[in-house]
């Protein structure tokens, strides 16, 4: 992706102690420094590469990549220091470095070396902002009058982008199509956002005042930044068909919207009403408070089009640390399989998917009922935990810990007695799993978006009606929302859907074989972020899992239980790893 990062923001950064807490949905992660106290994170690219700038032991400020798990000093042109605020997918890196003659000037980092972008006739200091996937550049220049301006790099050349009639102007993106967004002075003086494309420069305005700032643009077109409204308070807002929006703050004065991904997720940061400086993401006409590391304060710079986020965070030390925010779905962990024992109400589940010993053995609700056991991450904190279902009641009992004990959440659903069949999922991508139902008398499923009594959030037909075809839940495509599926024991068929809607599967094919009693499950089996199917052989206790979802052999297989059992599988992520 793309960044800008001025040294002005980290102004509003002023906040009060604050208790640790990261946003249901959300990992935050330390990215660590090169040695010093402090590290910002300004830009991810959607391979999830970040660049930013940390200090070093010897407490000089480098422009860095993390990756991989690592972090690369970038080095800088001959001077002490140097910044990173822009990267894009090929992973070249844009940004500024101090030069042996003690000027600024912007620069290129790729292949293991950095360019001297230069200047703009006459003048002395310059700065990269942005990158885009053709490799043309924009942030600016000072001129030979000593007036700083906007400009790009493209094809060996410096050109000036102008200002809207005054003396200075300042470009903080570019997307694919080469639109430029950034701010400018009037001929009044007043700084406004403004947008370059096909040669011209267009005034962006304001919220009704001035000034306002773009600072990023996505492939679409849509423009965020910050403008001050009537009453004198800085907000983040959004420009799009024509018109600017006020995207509100969270609770406090001021906030701004730094960085913004192709499917509209905007990040950046606001004070909140206690002036708390939170890291926040706007999506879906709502804000929501990052949190931070343990301090103080965060501040988001940039979003990818997986929804990472990066920017900066103080730790309970207080210093500032690089960090990075992820949906849950993002942090890849490996599903692992387990039993449960009705005659008993007893849990055996196993950490890995291999043939041993139980590594977690409990009883959980009555023994000798029919209830069915259900698994899923019901508090958000990144287990999975078991649960039971009891059709004659249709009430759901879930547990937040896998011990035994009494159920955190106990609520009834759907009707009583009717024989539908539980499934489990993140249904809206939000990080929590919640309950839902199959009927295959009517072939509808019925999904729920919260773990509580009420009407079904989703109802649709997918599959044959009176069948004795059995749910199937998973994340299929890796997008972060578990969808439906069906299973044909009769023809060992898995008809697997993309979408929580009627329609037809978007994947179907044969696994295992036909006309048997074996048990479908699904799971995250190799860690790669997307859900594949199994079978579970009751008469020899056999699992076989796949990696893929198509035809083929089985990539695990090992026994685990006892064989033949009537005990009935069960998966889930129950470490957490």
């Amino acid at each position: 992706m793309k960044m800008r990062l001025s040294l002005f923001i980290l102004s509003m950064l002023l906040s009060l102690a604050a208790r640790w807490a990261v946003a249901a949905g959300y990992t935050a992660t330390d990215l660590g420094t090169l040695g010093g106290p402090l590290g910002h994170a300004t830009a991810v690219n959607d391979g999830g590469q970040i660049a930013g700038y940390a200090y070093t032991a010897s407490n000089d400020m480098h422009a860095c990549l993390w990756e991989n798990g690592g972090i690369t000093d970038l080095g800088t042109l001959g001077g002490l220091s140097s910044q990173a605020f822009g990267i894009n997918d090929a992973g070249q890196v844009v940004g500024s470095a101090y030069t042996a003659s003690g000027y600024s000037h912007a620069c290129l980092w790729q292949n293991g070396t950095v360019t001297d972008l230069g200047t703009l006739p006459g003048g002395t200091g310059s700065w990269a902002q942005a990158i885009n996937a053709a490799g043309q550049i924009v942030g600016g220049s000072s001129t030979a009058s000593g007036e700083g301006h906007a400009c790009l790099w493209q094809n060996g050349a410096i050109a000036d982008l102008g200002t809207l009639g005054g003396n200075s102007s300042w470009a903080y993106d570019i997307n694919d199509a080469g639109q430029i967004v950034g701010s400018a002075k009037t001929a009044s003086g007043q700084d406004h956002a403004c947008l370059w494309q096909n040669g011209t420069v267009t005034d962006l305005g304001t919220l009704g005042r001035t000034p306002s700032a773009a600072f990023a643009i996505n492939d679409a077109g849509q423009i965020v930044g910050s403008s001050d409204t009537a009453s004198g308070e800085g907000h983040a807002c959004v420009w799009q068909n024509g018109a600017i929006t006020d995207l509100g703050t969270l609770g406090g004065d001021s906030s701004q919207a730094l960085g913004l991904n192709d499917a509209g997720q905007i990040a950046g940061g606001s004070h909140t009403a206690s002036r708390e400086s939170r890291a926040c993401l706007w999506q879906n006409g709502a804000i929501t408070d990052l949190g931070t590391l343990g301090g103080s304060i965060s501040w988001a710079y940039d979003i990818n089009d997986a929804g990472r986020i990066v920017g900066l965070s103080t730790t309970p030390s207080g210093d500032q640390h690089a960090c990075l925010w992820q949906p849950r779905f993002y942090q890849r962990t490996t599903d692992t399989i387990g039993l449960y024992n009705a005659s008993t109400g007893t849990f055996y589940l196993r950490n890995t998917n291999s043939a041993g010993a139980a590594d977690l053995t409990f009883r959980f609700g009555p023994s000798g009922v029919a209830w069915s056991p259900i698994a899923g991450d019901y508090d958000a904190d990144g287990d999975d935990t078991v649960g039971l279902y009891d059709p004659a009641t249709s009430t759901f009992y879930l547990k937040n810990a896998n011990s035994a004990g009494p159920a955190d959440l106990t609520f009834r659903f759907g009707p009583s007695g009717a024989g539908w069949k539980p499934v489990i999922g993140d249904w809206d991508g939000e990080g929590t799993k919640t309950i839902g139902l199959y009927s295959a008398a009517t072939g509808t499923f019925y999904l729920r978006n919260s773990n509580s009594a009420g009407v079904a959030d989703l109802t649709f037909r997918f599959g044959p009606t009176g069948s004795t075809w059995l749910p199937i839940v998973g994340d299929w495509d890796g997008n972060g929302i578990d969808t439906v599926g069906l299973y044909g024991p009769a023809s060992g068929t898995f008809y697997l859907r993309n979408a929580n809607s009627a329609g037809t599967a978007s994947l179907t094919f044969r696994f295992g074989p036909t006309s048997s009693t074996w048990k479908p499950i699904a799971g995250d089996w190799n860690q790669d972020g997307i859900d594949t199917v199994g079978l579970y052989n009751p008469a020899t206790g056999t699992f076989y899992l796949r990696n893929t979802n198509n035809a083929g052999a089985a990539n695990y297989t090992f026994r685990y239980g006892p064989a033949p059992s009537t005990w009935l599988p069960i998966t889930g992520d129950w470490d957490g790893l």
